[in-house]
């Protein structure tokens, strides 16, 4: 299995704290992990992964992540 930290930013500044950290490293955003377990166990390359909780951000303004150009 995958090996991988978790990170819970409360807010949408340091959830862009978060995502500039995390350049070098993979991570993948999630929020209820439902399909957290299955994919790390199919993806036991032993790549280190952070996965980014967006569950706790709590800013009202705070809506969704788009990637740029869509």
């Amino acid at each position: 299995m995958t090996d991988f930290d978790v990170i819970t930013p409360k807010n949408e500044n340091e959830l862009l704290e978060v995502i500039a950290a995390n350049q070098s490293t993979p991570f993948r955003f999630g929020a209820g992990f439902t399909d957290l377990m299955p994919e790390l166990k199919k993806n036991s390359n032993g790549a280190k992964i952070n996965v980014i909780n967006l569950a706790k951000v709590s800013d009202d303004s705070f809506k969704s992540i788009v990637r740029a150009g869509r």
